[in-house]
Order: structure tokens, then C-alpha cells, then sequence
């Protein structure tokens, strides 16, 4: 019932050439999951941005206002979508 070394040899050889296949797999896996991250950050920092520079718009629009309000809340937007940002990627 013991096991001849060539097969033990064999056995392990196997074993190193499917963990390499799956590694590989998973590499190609890990790209898109890169990509699709990319893709997150993207809208977490644009859509804030956006919605605050939109609302700061209105504000001013609707108030006839002289202060600057679509520059400040689209700045206020890109600071919140960058910490959201950095908060998702720290995980």
C-alpha cells in the first residue's frame, strides 16, 4: 500500500500544474476585477461632483444669488467622491 516514489513525484507534479492553471485563471479574473474597480472610482468620485455642481446650479438659478454655488458644492461633490473613493479602496 505504500507509495512508489515516481508516483508520489507524479502525484505532486499534477497537484503544481493544476494550482498553476487556477493562478492563471485567477490572474485573469483579478484584470477585470482591476478594471471594474477603476470603473467604481470613477463613479464615486463623478457622480458627487456632478449632483453638487447640479445643485449649486439650481441654487443659483432659483435664488439669483451672487455667490459662486455651482463651484463650491462641485468642490464640496469632489471631496466627498474622493473620500467615498478612498474609503471603498482602503477596504
Amino acid at each position: 500500500m505504500t507509495e512508489d516514489r515516481g508516483e508520489k513525484l507524479a502525484r505532486i507534479a499534477e497537484q503544481k500544474r493544476i494550482l498553476e492553471e487556477e493562478e492563471r485563471k485567477e490572474g485573469d479574473l483579478s484584470f477585470w476585477r482591476g478594471m471594474a474597480m477603476i470603473g467604481a472610482i470613477g463613479w464615486m468620485i463623478a457622480l458627487p461632483t456632478i449632483g453638487g455642481a447640479a445643485l449649486g446650479w439650481w441654487i443659483q438659478t432659483r435664488f439669483e444669488t451672487q455667490f459662486a454655488w455651482s463651484v463650491s458644492l462641485m468642490l464640496l461633490g469632489l471631496a466627498a467622491g474622493c473620500y467615498t473613493a478612498w474609503r471603498g479602496v482602503d477596504k
